[in-house]
């Protein structure tokens, strides 16, 4: 009961206290140099921003024994050693109108669900007692343009590197290639994927594969609390990967098969801080396969092309006066045939690897970039000849789209918003023919 009185006494004068109306703000200037996934990490700022005492790490708060997010980190609800830590800590919450809550690893409030990473940068609108050692923290949503005043911060990653020689001991690093089937960067495939199968036939991928390996960098001016310019994306980009259907039919036979699949890269983050303030750039990576094959004989046999596409630079960049432009990226590509067969066939095939990578500048900007290879493939089998031959072509388009999230001068904000663009269109090119004997 006397605990009970004792923090219905603290949450009736929280009411009573002041209310802060405006940050407490500091200058802020550092640059970073550290040794991640094999690459080196350069992070350099100088801003002025809100000051460490006006955030609070749920990763570091003392006398916290659990913490539950709900899904998109609205709500929180703290569970605390005792109730008194827990009415202590409800009174600073009502007071903390223009305070920020970050961190949340610890608790794994990080992982919005099995495939999406949400920064918790979450500013304080109130809260309320649950019962006994837990309170309801309401929250919403931060943005860095909220947070800074004035700031150029400035992340990229390049060269090469080695932990152990940076001083940063075994297991420091961790991948940064972002792969679809493959353990990157080993480009290679994991497996074969099936997409089409019945008592007559299959289809399947048998070595089909993505792997993005690439720079990636982010600038950003704030001036007034609204950005000023900014670029970001990759560079230094290569595509690899291979498209190689395996079919086997009994008869004539023709399909076609569209799927997407979602098979989850290994979790691949960039986290880095202007002072206390957490930055995260994170990725996803769905593929989507279309295939078609028409067989005029039984079949066995494993076709399609391993490629490498260097695209170099590929980033958009804005400012009030140009808006969006995007890097113009002069690609090299190289496909090499594949052919398998123990049988003589006269056969089409056509398969499109769609992977559409997503680079989340979290808070920032979401930077999509769809590269669509298309190959296209002819075989013919000679029984005078005593061989097969394929005769295939490729098609290569990338596009992206860029959309905002952090704010830009008013007055540029309807057609700024979002932006997509062409990046590069190949036409259609032929690959060396490859022929085998039977």
């Amino acid at each position: 009961m006397r605990t009970i009185l004792f923090t219905l006494a603290l949450v009736a004068g929280a009411s009573a206290l002041p209310v802060k109306t405006k940050m407490n703000m500091t200058q802020m200037t550092a640059e970073t140099k550290e040794c991640v996934g094999g690459k080196w990490h350069h992070t350099k700022y100088d801003a002025l921003g809100a000051d460490s005492s006006n955030f609070v790490d749920l990763d570091t708060m003392k006398h916290l024994k659990a913490v539950i997010c709900d899904v998109d980190h609205s709500k929180l609800r703290l569970s605390f050693t005792t109730d008194v830590y827990a009415a202590e800590w409800l009174v600073k919450f009502n007071d903390f109108t223009d305070h920020y809550l970050i961190g949340g690893d610890k608790w794994n409030c990080s992982q919005v669900d099995a495939t999406r990473v949400g920064l918790i940068l979450r500013v304080v609108v109130g809260a309320g007692l649950s019962h006994g050692n837990n309170i309801e923290v309401k929250t919403a949503d931060a943005a860095y343009d909220q947070i800074f005043d004035n700031a150029d911060i400035a992340f990229s990653s390049s060269g090469s590197c080695n932990a152990e020689d940076a001083g940063l001991g075994k297991g420091a690093d961790k991948e940064v290639c972002i792969g679809w089937n493959t353990a990157c960067p080993n480009s290679m495939s994991k497996g074969s994927i099936g997409l089409f199968s019945n008592k007559y036939a299959t289809l399947d991928c048998s070595d089909c594969f993505v792997d993005f390996n690439a720079d990636v960098f982010i600038s950003v001016s704030i001036r007034g609390f609204s950005m000023q310019n900014i670029s970001a994306g990759f560079r230094n980009m290569a595509i690899n990967g291979s498209m190689v259907l395996g079919a086997l039919s009994q008869s004539n036979w023709n399909t076609g098969v569209d799927k997407t699949l979602n098979l989850i890269p290994s979790t691949n983050l960039i986290n880095f801080k202007v002072g206390v303030v957490p930055f995260l750039i994170y990725f996803e990576l769905p593929v989507e396969v279309t295939a078609s094959a028409l067989f005029k004989s039984t079949a066995n046999v494993h076709l399609g092309a391993g490629m490498n596409i260097d695209l170099g630079d590929a980033y958009v960049a804005w400012d009030p006066v140009k808006h969006w432009h995007h890097a113009t990226p002069s690609p090299k590509l190289s496909f090499s045939p594949v052919l398998k067969t123990d049988a003589n066939l006269d056969a089409e095939a056509k398969i499109t690897i769609t992977p559409t990578l997503t680079a989340h500048f979290d808070k920032i900007l979401k930077y999509t970039m769809q590269a669509t290879p298309t190959l296209d493939l002819t075989i013919t089998g000679s029984e005078a000849d005593k061989q097969v031959c394929a005769k295939s072509t490729y098609d290569v388009t990338v596009t992206s789209e860029t959309e905002l999230n952090i704010n830009i001068p008013w007055a540029n904000i309807k057609e700024d918003k979002k932006w997509d663009t062409t990046v590069y269109e190949s036409g259609t090119q032929n690959i060396e023919d490859k022929c085998i004997p039977l």
